[in-house]
């Protein structure tokens, strides 16, 4: 009797193993089925497109002027995971432009009309992580580099207004280049976070003409360099997320960095904001709010609220909170 009650135990906890060792390899290829078809390349995209116009012959009192802008913002990304590898890429392209009446002083004064740059950007992202711990922190290297694409000169023009004006901006000047190895916590398909201890920022100034007018970088006039190099701590802080059935999508990024060698008391903050809403198929409402601040960076000042940014007298660029907003329909999908 006792033999046939002990085999009997033996058998209900060998079925009971046996049970669980099932549901565990059931639980596990459900894992792996997952991650499988989780892995590979993912791309996505998004362009906005802005058009607006008004023509007007013989006016009436009070009617205003002829006007006529055109704006363009991209989003690419282009995201990679395999094993225990992730790989993320992300270029932003923004461009604004309005055709207004200018006033030219030389060689005689007269009135023109150019194209007033409202918004130039072109920046790349790019972050590299490998797994280190459980399947949410990664040893990771963080890249970004933004410069702009059209040339600047006096007076927010994309081309020269007065004989002899130069350029106070164009592609590749200035370049700002942050490489930053850290360590990346992504806990949910929502949440991203990353911090290095020892973030590099380099901003050059590649062309004599511009370097010597020392407007972009903020100690430039000081020193006479046409390159600034910094090390600190950087922190970057992620969010994405869909709602309304995929009619909505919200993204924000926050990063902050502090440079060692000026004291925490200066914290560079690039903080944005994106937010889809799809009207119908393939037509979608973008806004968009930056806010921008670095110690090293000069910025475009209004000082005597004349309503014109940047002009030629020095002190009308410094370091200062950049802000910019807009809202643009897109010829895209939420995807």
């Amino acid at each position: 009797m006792k033999l046939f009650i002990s085999t009997l135990l033996l058998i209900v906890c060998f079925t009971g193993l046996s049970a669980q060792t099932a549901e565990e390899a059931k639980a596990k290829a459900i894992k792996d089925a997952a991650m499988k078809a989780d892995t590979g390349w993912t791309t996505s995209g998004a362009l906005g497109f802005d058009l607006s116009g008004l023509g007007l012959f013989n006016p009436k009192q009070g009617a205003g002027g002829n006007r006529f802008g055109i704006g363009l913002v991209t989003g690419l990304n282009a995201n990679y995971k395999g094993g225990k590898t992730f790989w993320s890429n992300q270029l932003d392209i923004r461009l604004g432009a309005q055709r207004v009446v200018v006033a030219v002083t030389e060689p005689v004064p007269t009135t023109r009309k150019d194209f007033v740059k409202n918004l130039d950007l072109l920046r790349f992202n790019s972050r590299f992580g490998y797994l280190i711990s459980g399947d949410k922190l990664f040893a990771a290297i963080d890249l970004v580099a933004e410069t702009l694409l059209m040339p600047l000169y006096p007076g927010n023009t994309i081309q020269p207004v007065t004989p002899g004006d130069k350029p106070q901006a164009k592609f590749l000047n200035p370049l700002t280049v942050d490489i930053a190895p850290g360590i990346a916590y992504n806990p949910n398909a929502q949440f991203s976070f990353f911090f290095s201890p020892v973030a590099t920022r380099y901003i050059l100034v590649a062309d004599e003409d511009i370097n010597k007018l020392y407007i972009h970088i903020s100690e430039q006039s000081l020193t006479g360099s046409n390159y600034f190099l910094g090390l600190g701590s950087k922190l970057r802080a992620g969010y994405t997320n869909k709602f309304l059935k995929d009619r909505i999508a919200a993204n924000s990024a926050l990063s902050l960095y502090s440079n060692y060698l000026q004291g925490p008391q200066n914290v560079d903050v690039l903080w944005t904001n994106n937010l889809d809403v799809q009207i119908f198929k393939g037509l979608s409402l973008s806004l968009l709010g930056e806010l921008f601040y670095d110690n090293d960076v000069n910025v475009q000042i209004d000082r005597n609220n004349n309503g014109i940014f940047g002009e030629k007298a020095l002190n009308e660029f410094a370091p200062a909170a950049s802000i910019t907003g807009s809202f643009m329909l897109k010829y895209s999908r939420i995807f």
